[in-house]
Order: C-alpha cells, then sequence, then structure tokens
C-alpha cells in the first residue's frame, strides 16, 4: 500500500501499477503454499482443537483475552530504562521482582534509549520517504501493543481476524524495535553527511550539540550508577 500511494503520486502508469500488485499477490500466494506444511497444521489446530476454538475451558477468546499482557504504562517506561517494571522470578523473596499490572512477566520489550534518541534524530533530519514508513510501523506496532492500554486496540479486534483468539499483543513490539534500529541508521547517516558538509557553520554547531548531549547523558549514567540497584 505504502509503495502504491507513491507509484501513484509520483504518476506512475495504471498497468505498471495493477502489474506490481499482481506480482506481490503472487508472492503472497506462493509463500503461503510453500509454507502450508507449517502453518496449515497450527491454523487447524487453533480453529478445532485448542481451548481458544470455544470448545474448552471458558474465558480463552474475547476481548478481554487478546488484550491480556498487554504493554501497560509502566512497561512503556522500560523502553528508555531496561526493565524498570521488572521480571518475574521464581523465588518469593528475590528483590527487583515484576510489579507491573499483568499477571506476570518474564521478558522485556527494551528498544533501547540511543537507538530512540538517534532514531528520533533521524526523524528529523532524514527528510525521505523511508522515514514516515518505518515512523508509521512504528506507530502501528506501538499502538497494537499496548493493547487494553488505549480504546484504539477495538479497532484492531474488530477487523482482523481471529484477534479474540490470541493474546499478548505486546509481543508486535519487535517490530517497533526494528524501526528504530532503521530510523537510528538514517539518523547516524545524516549526521555523518552534515558533519561532512562545507557549511562549517553548521559543522560547529553539530559538534556543540553532539558534545553536550554525550556529556549530559554521561552524568546521566553516573547518577544512575551511585544511586545502586532501588533506582
Amino acid at each position: 500500500v505504502y509503495r502504491l500511494v507513491f507509484m501513484f503520486r509520483d504518476k506512475i502508469g495504471t498497468v505498471k501499477m495493477a502489474l506490481t500488485t499482481a506480482m506481490f499477490v503472487l508472492a503472497v500466494v506462493i509463500g503461503l503454499f510453500g509454507s502450508a506444511i507449517q502453518f496449515y497444521p497450527g491454523y487447524k489446530y487453533i480453529q478445532e482443537f485448542s481451548p481458544r476454538a470455544g470448545t474448552g475451558a471458558e474465558g480463552r477468546s474475547g476481548y478481554e483475552w487478546a488484550t491480556s499482557w498487554s504493554l501497560h504504562l509502566e512497561e512503556l517506561v522500560g523502553q528508555f530504562i531496561p526493565f524498570f517494571a521488572g521480571v518475574s522470578v521464581n523465588d518469593p523473596e528475590a528483590k527487583g521482582g515484576y510489579w507491573g499490572r499483568n499477571a506476570f512477566k518474564d521478558n522485556t520489550e527494551y528498544t533501547g534509549f540511543f537507538p530512540i534518541l538517534i532514531g528520533i534524530v533521524g526523524m528529523a533530519l532524514w527528510r525521505r520517504r523511508e522515514t514516515w514508513f518505518f515512523v508509521g510501523m512504528a506507530a502501528f506496532a506501538l499502538v497494537y501493543a499496548l493493547g487494553a492500554t488505549t480504546p484504539l486496540f477495538y479497532i484492531f479486534y474488530a477487523i482482523i481476524p481471529n484477534v479474540g483468539k490470541l493474546r499478548a499483543p505486546s509481543m508486535i513490539m519487535f517490530l517497533f524495535s526494528f524501526s528504530f534500529a532503521m530510523l537510528a541508521a538514517f539518523g547516524i547517516d545524516a549526521l555523518i553527511k552534515l558533519r561532512n558538509a562545507a557549511k562549517t557553520r553548521i559543522t560547529k554547531k553539530l559538534h556543540k550539540a553532539l558534545m553536550i548531549t554525550a556529556s549530559a547523558l554521561t552524568v546521566l549514567a553516573l547518577l544512575f550508577t551511585a544511586a545502586g540497584k532501588p533506582l
């Protein structure tokens, strides 16, 4: 869809747009047939034999089931501060366990402070179409992962087949992390090009901004280190 929109804007011919769409659909069909030996048995299991098929235990489908293990605000803070909400541990006496709103948590969706920081730089400096694609994909993944935290998940629940039989929408966050990895790459590339630009005034300002940012982050890291485990 993204590619077709820009083909339309660039006034690419209708025939070429139709051919591109047909080839894409053909590729999807070939991929589905090629992987059917693995995915079709799983599909049959979910439809007929799984507790989520409606023939087993109660409460294994529906909106509440679909939104269980959503990404809550405390896990969202964990995008910048790793393990902010903690993780579940087997030893109840262990310190620093999970304190969020899910039943338990044995993983983290941490993307990384620096990829997000430099990814934002990429949004600001990399003025190309690809930026908007990955910004859109990151936004979609984040909204979906938040699940019941926002009312927007009702849209996905209504229009995407079988969402009511799935759960843990936060698992989609790998697409958010991938998008920001790409945006960070764009940001680094833009900074390198800006640094090599002939405009000395911009170069000096850029160096100054980078030094201030690096110094501030160093001070922040030292404060976190001095605070120890409680923080």
